[in-house]
């Protein structure tokens, strides 16, 4: 079975080595001593993990690489662990509400590493094969589904996509209509009066998905929610 790969961004040479010697024995690891390296390779291929330095000797820092990820639709469910020299909260607080899944002060311990970044790569790994079959086309506003039926390819409106987009980002969790009026109104400044029109665009969208129309449920007073599970 072909290992697991991991991507790791810090400008410290003896970090990244250390990384290196540390988790290559389980894993093929890729380093990276720059953002522009780091960025280009992700582009091409996507790893299973991503581990990142917060501070860098570049205009950007590990925190602005993700966002700059984030904007990649592909980089959903690939896990991001942050190391730093520092402890501050701010920082820890930007690290997870861009996604990542942990926060690491250095110095870092081996068998602390070991064990996080393997229960991680073990808990996402489902939902990585999972995009085998999902795929959100942001270019051609599509939802293309390989599921065990025949293959899907809904493509939808403007409004319909931002709706469904929110979902798919959102798998497997309850997302209110509030937060998709929300969404649809940052998104295209416009002001929806009712959520009722939430109702209408969800309803068009399943149709679209055909015999995957159950992808999406209603979850009755609070909003819907995006299953997953219904494309196996």
């Amino acid at each position: 079975m072909a290992k697991k790969k991991i991507y790791v961004l810090d400008d410290c040479v003896e970090t990244t080595f250390i990384l290196e010697k540390w988790l290559q024995e389980k894993f093929d690891v890729e380093i990276f001593n720059t953002p522009h390296q780091f960025i280009n390779r992700f582009q091409e291929e996507k790893p299973n993990l991503c581990i990142l330095d917060v501070h860098l000797n570049d205009n950007r820092n590990g925190l602005d690489v993700l966002k700059e990820i984030s904007q990649d639709t592909p980089r959903v469910r690939i896990p991001f662990v942050f190391i730093s020299q520092e402890d501050q909260k701010h920082r820890k607080s930007s690290a997870y509400e861009l996604g990542a899944v942990d926060y690491i002060k250095k110095p870092l311990d081996r068998n602390e590493l070991d064990m996080k970044v393997s229960n991680i790569i073990s808990l996402m790994t489902p939902h990585q094969e999972e995009e085998q079959f999902l795929h959100l086309d942001e270019d051609n506003l599509t939802l293309v589904v390989n599921g065990s039926m025949d293959k899907c390819v809904a493509r939808l409106t403007p409004k319909e996509f931002i709706i469904l987009k929110q979902l798919f980002k959102n798998k497997d969790s309850i997302v209110s209509r509030e937060q998709i009026l929300n969404k649809l109104e940052n998104s295209l400044n416009e002001k929806f009066v009712v959520d009722r029109v939430i109702d209408v665009h969800v309803c068009n969208i399943k149709k679209k998905l055909g015999p995957y129309k159950d992808l999406i449920n209603s979850v009755y007073g609070i909003g819907y929610k995006f299953d997953s599970s219904k494309a196996a």
